[in-house]
């Protein structure tokens, strides 16, 4: 995931000797992505999904 320009790696080292990597938003490098409402939050037959 290291190919944006700015891209600066947010690394946690933990106790025991390991280390995180937190991943970037895919929003980050996409930033015009459309997004859509969940439709079984209409459908009655899901109505548990609400």
């Amino acid at each position: 995931m290291g190919s944006a320009p700015n891209y600066k790696p947010k690394l946690i080292h933990g106790s025991l000797g390991n280390i995180l990597e937190d991943v970037p938003q895919l929003s980050k490098y996409t930033p015009h992505l459309l997004s859509y409402s969940n439709s079984l939050e209409e459908n009655p037959a899901y109505s548990v999904v609400k």
